[in-house]
C-alpha cells in the first residue's frame, strides 16, 4: 500500500476545499462506490464561489433599533451592501424579515468573533425568504418529451411553456419506481407535490435554468438521477412565481437569535425560495418549537461556522436542528456545532445533493426515545453527503413517512451512537426500504458498550448494543 494525496472526496471530488491522505494501494477511491450511487459534490455544493465578503455598508445601527426601524433598513438596502448592528441585545416581538436580493443582516463580534449582537424574540423569529411564496404554482406542470439522465444538463419537452424563465429556480420529478422508494412507512408521508395531487413523487431535485430554446431547457447543475418519460417526470414551477423571482445572494452574519417563547408548530429561523443564500457565525438558542433552521426550496445555499441549541419542545417533529424539507438542493451545512437537540442534522422530501460536513452533534435529547444526529426521514431524500461529522448520537436512516435516504454516503464520520436516556444505542440504524446507501471509513462506536457488530432482519435483536441494525420496520424495535 502506499499513500496518495487525493483531492477527492467520495466519488468525483473533494469537495469544499478538503485534502484526504488516504492509503489506497492502485485502486482510484471513486472505484469504492458505484457511479449510480454517487454525484460530484465538489464546485456543486453550497454559494459559488463560497460566502462573499460584502464591505459596502449601507447604513449602521450603533445602538438598539426599533423593530420597524431595522425591518425598514433592510426594505431599503441596495443589493451588495450591508445593515450592520452594533454591540448591543434588543427584544422583539414579529418576525424580521430578509427578503431583498443581494443584502446582508451582519452583526459585530468580540476579539474571539464570537457575537457580541443579540436578538431575543419573544414572539415571531428571523425569516430568509423571497416575498412571493405560493403553493398553487407547484401545480403548473409540463411531461418530459424524453428522459433525462443522471448528468445531463439539459432537458427535452414537446414544447417549453412561456413560464420557464432563465435565472429561475424550478422541481423536476417523477411518480415513484417502487423498487427504490416507497411511501408507507410507520406513518406514511408525501413530498409537496404529491400531496397537492401531482402523484406519489419523491424523486426531486431543484434546478436552475441558464437557458431555453423552442424544445429543451438547459440548467446550471448535472441532474443527480436519472428521471423517465416511464414514470412520468415532469418540471414544475417551484414555490414561488417565476416572475416575481426568488430570493438571491444574502446572507445573516454574526448575530445570536434567542427565543423566550415556546410554541410546538413554530420555527427560529425560516429559509425559504433563497438562491445561494447564506448563514454565517450565526448562533441559535432555545428554539420556540419545531427547527432552529428550517430550510425549503432553497437551491446551493450555506450554513457555516455557526451555533444552534436546546429547545422548547421535545416531542416528535419538535427540536431539531438544520431541517431540509422540500426539494433543497445543492446545500452546504459545514462546521457547525448541534447541542442538546432531538435531531441535529435530517433530510426530507426531495432535498438532493446536500452536504453536512465538519459538524459537531452532541448531548441528543427527545421526548421520543431517539434523538439522532444524522437523519433522513421524510420520502425522500436522494444524494446526501455525510463528512467528517463528530456524532454522539445515532445516524438515522427511517421509514416513518416512508422511504428516508437513498443513495446516500456516510464518509468519515465519527459516530459514537450513545443515548442519554440509554435508548437504542447503535449507531447506523437504517430501516426497512432505504437503497443503496453507503457507509464508509467511519470509526463506530464505543468500546465496553457495542459488542454486537449487527442486527440483521428479521432476525431478533439480542446481545451487546450491535453496530449496525438494519433492515426492521421500524428498527428501535426490531
Amino acid at each position: 500500500m502506499k499513500e496518495r494525496v487525493l483531492l477527492e472526496r467520495v466519488g468525483q471530488g473533494a469537495a469544499i476545499g478538503f485534502v484526504l491522505l488516504l492509503s489506497i494501494g492502485n485502486v482510484a477511491f471513486a472505484e469504492i462506490i458505484p457511479a449510480a450511487r454517487r454525484v460530484t459534490w465538489q464546485g456543486n455544493v453550497g454559494v459559488p464561489g463560497g460566502i462573499p465578503n460584502v464591505t459596502t455598508v449601507y447604513t449602521t445601527f450603533a445602538t438598539v433599533p426599533t423593530e420597524s426601524a431595522l425591518q425598514a433598513a433592510l426594505n431599503s438596502c441596495p443589493s451588495n451592501q450591508v445593515v450592520q448592528l452594533g454591540a448591543w441585545t434588543a427584544t422583539y416581538s414579529s418576525d424580521l424579515q430578509l427578503s431583498k436580493s443581494g443584502v446582508v443582516l451582519r452583526g459585530s463580534v468580540d476579539a474571539q468573533g464570537k457575537p457580541t449582537t443579540k436578538i431575543i424574540f419573544s414572539n415571531g423569529g428571523m425569516s430568509i425568504r423571497a416575498p412571493s411564496f405560493s403553493e398553487t404554482t407547484m401545480n403548473t406542470d409540463v411531461n418530459l418529451a424524453a428522459d433525462a439522465n443522471k448528468g445531463d444538463t439539459t432537458i427535452t419537452l414537446a414544447s417549453v411553456p412561456s413560464w420557464v424563465i432563465p435565472g429561475q429556480l424550478y422541481i423536476i420529478d417523477e411518480l415513484d419506481d417502487a423498487s427504490l422508494i416507497s411511501a408507507m412507512g410507520e406513518q406514511g408521508g408525501a413530498p409537496y407535490r404529491t400531496v397537492m395531487g401531482n402523484g406519489p413523487r419523491g424523486k426531486a431535485q431543484l434546478i436552475k435554468v441558464v437557458s431555453t430554446t423552442a424544445t429543451t431547457v438547459t440548467f446550471e447543475l448535472p441532474l443527480m438521477e436519472s428521471y423517465r418519460v416511464s414514470q412520468t417526470a415532469q418540471l414544475a414551477q417551484s414555490a414561488y412565481n417565476p416572475t416575481a423571482g426568488c430570493l438571491r445572494r444574502a446572507g445573516v452574519e454574526n448575530i445570536r437569535f434567542e427565543y423566550t417563547y415556546g410554541s410546538s408548530g413554530l420555527q427560529g429561523i425560516l429559509m425559504q425560495n433563497c438562491d445561494a443564500c447564506w448563514m454565517k457565525n450565526v448562533e441559535g438558542y432555545n428554539c420556540p418549537g419545531t427547527y432552529h433552521v428550517w430550510a425549503i426550496f432553497d437551491y446551493r445555499c450555506e450554513i457555516d461556522h455557526c451555533y444552534f441549541g436546546f429547545s422548547h419542545y421535545y416531542g416528535g417533529g419538535q427540536g431539531y436542528g438544520i431541517a431540509l424539507y422540500h426539494y433543497v438542493t445543492a446545500g452546504l451545512y459545514q462546521n457547525n456545532i448541534l447541542e442538546h437537540l432531538h435531531c441535529a442534522m435530517q433530510v426530507n422530501y426531495g432535498s438532493s445533493g446536500n452536504v453536512f460536513a465538519y459538524n459537531y452533534a452532541f448531548d441528543g435529547y427527545s421526548d421520543a426515545r431517539q434523538e439522532p444526529s444524522i437523519s433522513t426521514h421524510g420520502v425522500s431524500s436522494w444524494q446526501s453527503l455525510f463528512e467528517g461529522n463528530y456524532c454522539q448520537n445515532k445516524l438515522l436512516w427511517d421509514f416513518t413517512h416512508g422511504t428516508g435516504g437513498t443513495h446516500s454516503t456516510a464518509f468519515r464520520n465519527r459516530i459514537l451512537g450513545l443515548s442519554a436516556a440509554g435508548n437504542d444505542q447503535v449507531p447506523i440504524s437504517i430501516e426497512q426500504y432505504n437503497r443503496q446507501n453507503n457507509i464508509i471509513g467511519n470509526i463506530l462506536g464505543v468500546s465496553g458498550v457495542h459488542g454486537t457488530y449487527a442486527w440483521v432482519a428479521p432476525a431478533s435483536c439480542s446481545g451487546n448494543w450491535a453496530i449496525y441494525r438494519l433492515g426492521y420496520y421500524i428498527n428501535i424495535n426490531c
